[in-house]
Order: structure tokens, then sequence, then C-alpha cells
């Protein structure tokens, strides 16, 4: 069966979406992957991209073990960073595909049935018709990006309110974007399928690949970062800022390791980072150098006044814990994947607690996308 499956894979993809994959013996570069026990391998050509395929072929009933397939995934990556591992079988129930596309897992079947959500690749084919696969939208393109600073708002929305069914005006009026232009996001996010639309609106459909795919378009350094050394401990340094701010009118939201601690204490750390509005951060920065008498830092510092890159939308989601403000759940986990002092560790903690709750999120769902992420 295996042997037949491999064999009849090349013509489901070149029939169903005109895409060659090319069978490679098991000897040079492919030889780890016939020793992790892949089935077979293929290269992929698509749009002057050549990928590395390692095909595991489904045998039993069962599903694939998450566990065993994500291991695998880590150590043929090892070795070659953009390999896709694709899980096989003869026919894939609905119930089945819904499932792996679940758990990330990229799947293909003798009926046509296609789904590889890579970077720089996406292709879900339900229908027997040709589907060409879609790629990434990129900046200045026609259709919107929606983890762009415009965009990112519809997004956010939906992440917010995982139950809602949204209608276009009421996102509008939500988001404070145009009818037309919240219409273009919302068609782009079922394009992509974070999202599902129908009669009762528009609503969140897989927020493991959604935010998966945003942590690849953004990192919390692309942020304005103004940093400062105050002769203050942590506790003490909240409330003078709390104080300082709250008086010259500024709205602030933090961020980073001193927000996630807001929410659950899980790292032990000597830094606050907050964002400001653009057009107060002026106003911030002399509050910070006048009245905590903040020393600017080239490098270090203890506190981190951030001009958001995400000006419509970093506020989005605030709430206030212990009556200090803090950014949302999302936009935490978005600065925490790549900070790099212990952030995937905080990341992966609000994920199991927080966010996790909020976006119904299963163990399973919650081991996945922290796998994919790189954490433990």
């Amino acid at each position: 069966m295996q042997s037949i499956l491999s064999e009849h894979l090349p013509r489901v993809f070149s029939e169903k979406l005109g895409i060659e994959l090319l069978p490679i013996p098991a000897d040079g570069d492919t030889a780890d992957a016939f020793h992790l026990g892949f089935d077979a391998c293929y290269e992929l050509d698509l749009d002057d991209q050549r990928r590395l395929v390692c095909v595991q072929v489904k045998t039993g009933e069962r599903p694939p073990d998450t566990e065993q397939r994500n291991q695998r995934v880590r150590k043929i990556q090892l070795s070659n960073p953009r390999a896709i591992v694709l899980f096989v079988a003869a026919a894939l129930s609905e119930s089945q595909r819904r499932e792996l596309r679940k758990t990330c897992v990229n799947y293909a079947d003798l009926e046509g049935h296609i789904y590889i959500w890579e970077p720089g690749i996406r292709i879900w084919l339900e229908q027997a018709a040709v589907r060409k696969p879609t790629k990434p939208v990129r900046r200045g393109g026609r259709r919107p990006n929606p983890f762009s600073r415009r965009a990112s708002v519809v997004l956010r929305a939906l992440l917010e309110a995982p139950d809602r069914r949204w209608g276009v005006r009421e996102l509008s009026s939500e988001t404070g974007l145009s009818v037309g232009y919240t219409s273009d996001v919302i068609s782009e996010l079922v394009a992509r399928k974070y999202a599902a639309s129908g009669g009762e609106g528009v609503s969140v459909e897989d927020p493991i690949r959604a935010l998966f795919d945003w942590t690849r378009a953004y990192r919390w350094d692309q942020n304005g970062i103004h940093s400062f050394t105050v002769a203050y401990e942590l506790d003490e340094l909240q409330s003078v800022l709390d104080r300082e701010l709250a008086r010259g009118g500024i709205e602030y939201a933090l961020t980073l390791l001193s927000g996630v601690d807001r929410v659950s204490r899980h790292v032990q750390h000597g830094q606050t980072h907050l964002y400001v509005r653009p057009d107060k951060l002026e106003a911030a920065l002399e509050i910070v150098g006048a009245k905590l008498y903040g020393e600017p830092a080239a490098s270090g510092g203890n506190l981190h006044v951030l001009d958001p890159y995400y000006a419509r939308s970093a506020f989005y989601g605030g709430r206030r814990i212990d009556n200090v403000p803090v950014a949302s759940n999302v936009q935490l986990f978005l600065d925490l994947v790549h900070y790099p002092v212990r952030g995937i560790e905080a990341a992966a903690m609000l994920l199991r607690t927080s966010l996790g709750r909020q976006l119904h999120l299963s163990r399973e769902q919650i081991r996945t996308l922290i796998t994919l992420l790189g954490g433990d």
C-alpha cells in the first residue's frame, strides 16, 4: 500500500494542481529523511521554488501521532529548514481532514484532497476542480495584507471575540475602517482560512494558523524603542510611572514580560516595556526624564517606552489588571514570541492559560503551536 500511494501521489498533484512532484532516491540529501522513517521523498517545483517533500504514508485507522510527527519535523528541518512533511492516505474523510488541519498537519489523499500550509506555500484543495495555490500577500499588492498596520485590527477583533459572528458593517464600525476595505480584509482572511464566512456573519476559523503566520510577519523590535535607566525597583517603578503618566493624561499599556506578569507571573526579570500612543510619545519621554530621572540608555536599561509599530491597533483589546493597563493577550503573545530573554517560554505560558482559554484551544492545539514556534 505504501508504494502504491507514493507512486500515485505525483499524478494527483499534476492532475489536480498542475504541480510537478519529482521522486528523489534514498541517498545524498534525502538520507536523513529515510533514516527518520519517512516512506518517500519528492522535490516540489512551484513558482521557481524547489522544496523537499517528505512523505509519511498512513497505516491503520489512527491518524499520525502528533508528538512523533513533530519530532520528525524538527529533526528533518535541522538539515533542511524548508522541508515539507506530508501525511498521505488513500482517502481521508471530512472529519479526518478537519482534525489534521487543526493540528497543522499537511496532507494529501488519492481522491485529490490536498492541504499544505507552510511559509511561502498555501494550498488547500477540497474539490476535484483545479485550484491554484495562493501565495502569501506581499506589501504593495492589490489584496490587503491581514497583518499590516491598517488591516490587522480586523483579525484582532475576530480573535478578541472568537464566538461572535460579525457583519461587515459591524466590523467596519468596530475597527474604524471603511466598509469596502473591511470587506476586502475579510475576503483575504477567508481565503487564507483564518476566518469563515456564512449567512450569520464572519468569525475566526483557524486561530492557530493565524497566530503562527502572524509571528512570521511581525517582531516586537519593529516597534520604536526608547530605553532608559531609572533608579527604581520593579514594583515601585510601576507605581511612579502610573501616577506620573496619569497626571500627564498619557494612555499606556504594559507589554512583553512586564505585561504578561499581570496575567500570570512566571518569569523573573527586571524590565518594564510599555506602549504609548504616538501622539503622546514626546510627552511621555519628557516625563520619564523629568519626573523619573531616567537616563537614556543606548543599550540595556530597565525602562523601555515603545512607539507602536501597530499605531492603530496595538491598544485594541487592552484591559486593566489590578488597575494597571495591559496590552491584549494577542499583542502580548506576538511581542513575546521573538523576545530574546525567555520570551518563547512566557508566550507558551500565555497560550496555556489566558490566551488559550480566550480562543477555546485544546491542549493538542496549544502543544502544536508551541512546537511550531520552537518551544517545548
